[in-house]
C-alpha cells in the first residue's frame, strides 16, 4: 500500500504516494519520457513495450525491467482529499478507507495492464490495516456472498468486540497469535463462552479471506489459543455499595480531555448499581424514559451490538429511583443542559448511544488501575444491586420484578453475598423455629 502525507505548502489536504507501473490518476499506461532508464543490460536501450497509441496519437509504453520483463514501478503522487472534521488526520478511518480504495483501484488497473501484456499479477500489500481491510475488502465480499442475517451479525460483532482491538495500528502482516490470545482472554472475563467463540470465528474469517486474496500467506489465528473459559455474563463478581462509591469517587477525579467521558461513565455505573440495569438497557435509555417528578425510570428497550431491541423479557418495567440515583441523574441533567429528549448517554455525534465497552476499556478500567482497583464490569454493578436488595429483606419476586428477571435467575446469579449474612439470618430463623436459643451472631444484626 502507498503512503499518506501532507505537503508543507498545503496542510489542508492529504496526498497519496505510491510506486506504480500505471498512471495513478487514470490507470493509463506510463508513456516513455525519454530519460533512457531503465536500460537493457544486453543492448543498453530503453526497455519498453508498446501498448498502441494514446488519444493524442502518441505511442503508449510501459517501462520494463530488462531481466524479468516485469513493469517498472515509478513513484507518483495524487491528492486524496481535503482536510475536514471527518478527515482530520492521516490516520483517521475515513482517510485510510479512501487510500485503501485508491490502492485497490490502482491494483486493478495494474492487473488489467499486466493481463494485456502478459506479465504477472502483483500481490496486494500485507501492511494494510486490519480495520481498513475489513471495511473495504472483507465486508464487500461478505455482502456479495452471504445472507443478510450473516452480514448483520458480522458487522455487529466487529463493532462490539473487534473494532477497538484492531483499531488503526494493527496490520494484516504484522498481527501475531499472542495478540489474539490476549483479546480472547480479555473478552472471556466479561462475556459468555458463546460470544467469545463468535468473536474468534469472525476474526479468523477476516484473516482467512486475507490469505485467499494474497495479502498474507499465513493466518495467525490458527495459533491463537483460548486459555480461559468464557463465563455466563450473569455469573461473577458483585460490587458492594462501598466499592461502587469508591469507583464513582475515582471517576470524579479524572481530569483533562476525558472529564466528560468520566462523568458519563459514572452515570452508567450508577444506573447499573442503584437501578440494577443491564449494560444494554443503560445504553438504550432516553431522557423521555426518566421521570424526575415521580423519581422513576421506564425500561423500554436495549441497545445491543449496534442495534435496538426490546428488553430481554419483552416487557416494559418501571424502576423507582433510589435517592443516590435521583441525585446523580439531576446532576447529569445539569451537565447536559436539562434535556427532555434524546439519549441519556449519547455518543460524540449524538445520533446513537455511547458504546459501553468503550467506557469500560478507555475510561473506567484505566482510571481504577491507577488507584489499585480492578474493573469487574457493568454486570458486577447489576449483581451488586440484586444482592443489596435481597440483604435489605426484599423477596426474590420483588427483586425479580425490579431487575427484569425470573426469581430463579435472581437466586442463581444475582445474589452474591460474600460474607453470607443472609445465610446467617436464615440459620437464626431455623434455630428459633426448632425451639433453640437465639444465636449471638454479630453479623446477623448488621
Amino acid at each position: 500500500m502507498g503512503s499518506i502525507y501532507q505537503q508543507q505548502q498545503n496542510q489542508n489536504a492529504f496526498y497519496f504516494r505510491r510506486y506504480s507501473s500505471v498512471n495513478i490518476t487514470n490507470g493509463a499506461a506510463i508513456i516513455d519520457d525519454g530519460t533512457g532508464e531503465p536500460l537493457r543490460e544486453s543492448t543498453g536501450q530503453l526497455a519498453v513495450r508498446s501498448l498502441g497509441k494514446a488519444e493524442d496519437g502518441q505511442p503508449k509504453f510501459r517501462r520494463l525491467v530488462s531481466q524479468s520483463g516485469k513493469p517498472t514501478r515509478l513513484q507518483q503522487s495524487i491528492k486524496l482529499c481535503d482536510r475536514d472534521e471527518e478527515h482530520k488526520t492521516k490516520n483517521a478511518l475515513a482517510v485510510l478507507i479512501l487510500a485503501q480504495r485508491l490502492d485497490q483501484q490502482i491494483d486493478s488497473w495494474e492487473a488489467d495492464a499486466d493481463k494485456a501484456d502478459g506479465t504477472e499479477e502483483l500481490r496486494p500489500c500485507g501492511d494494510t490495516p486490519v480495520s481498513v481491510f475489513f471495511e473495504t475488502v472483507f465486508m464487500p465480499w461478505v455482502k456479495s456472498e452471504k445472507e443478510a442475517s450473516t452480514i448483520k451479525s458480522y458487522q455487529s460483532y466487529w463493532n462490539a468486540y473487534l473494532k477497538d482491538h484492531f483499531n488503526h495500528s494493527k496490520t494484516l502482516r504484522g498481527y501475531e497469535p499472542f495478540q489474539g490470545t490476549n483479546l480472547l482472554e480479555k473478552l472471556a472475563k466479561e462475556y459468555s463462552e458463546n460470544t467469545v467463540a463468535h468473536a474468534r470465528a469472525l476474526a479468523s474469517a477476516i484473516f482467512t479471506y486475507a490469505c485467499a486474496k494474497g495479502y498474507i500467506t499465513y493466518n495467525p489465528w490458527r495459533d491463537v489459543r483460548k486459555t480461559t473459559t468464557g463465563q455466563d455474563v450473569d455469573d461473577g463478581y458483585a460490587y458492594t455499595q462501598r466499592e461502587v462509591e469508591q469507583i464513582l469517587d475515582t471517576l470524579e477525579h479524572v481530569s483533562g480531555r476525558e472529564t466528560y467521558s468520566a462523568q458519563m461513565a459514572g452515570m452508567a455505573v450508577t444506573l447499573g448499581f442503584y437501578a440494577g440495569l443491564r449494560p444494554s438497557e443503560t445504553a438504550g435509555l432516553r431522557w423521555e424514559n426518566i421521570d424526575l417528578n415521580k423519581n422513576r425510570i421506564t425500561i423500554k428497550q436495549a441497545y445491543v451490538q449496534g442495534d435496538f431491541k426490546g428488553t430481554k423479557t419483552g416487557k416494559i418495567r418501571h424502576v423507582p429511583m433510589l435517592p443516590a440515583l435521583a441525585h446523580r441523574i439531576r446532576l447529569w441533567a445539569m451537565v447536559q443542559g436539562h434535556p427532555t429528549k434524546g439519549w441519556l448517554l449519547p455518543n460524540r455525534n449524538g445520533d446513537k448511544p455511547v458504546t459501553m465497552n468503550d467506557l469500560s476499556a478507555r475510561i473506567i478500567g484505566p482510571a481504577l488501575k491507577q488507584v489499585g482497583m480492578e474493573w469487574e464490569g457493568f454486570y458486577a454493578c447489576r449483581r451488586g444491586f440484586g444482592t443489596m436488595m435481597v440483604l435489605a429483606g426484599a423477596t426474590l419476586d420483588e427483586v425479580a420484578d425490579a431487575m427484569g428477571n425470573s426469581p430463579d435467575v435472581v437466586f442463581r446469579h444475582y445474589f452474591k453475598d460474600k460474607e453470607s449474612k443472609l445465610a446467617a439470618k436464615g440459620m437464626e430463623k431455623l434455630r428459633l423455629a426448632m425451639g433453640g436459643e437465639r444465636l449471638q451472631l454479630a453479623e446477623v444484626n448488621q
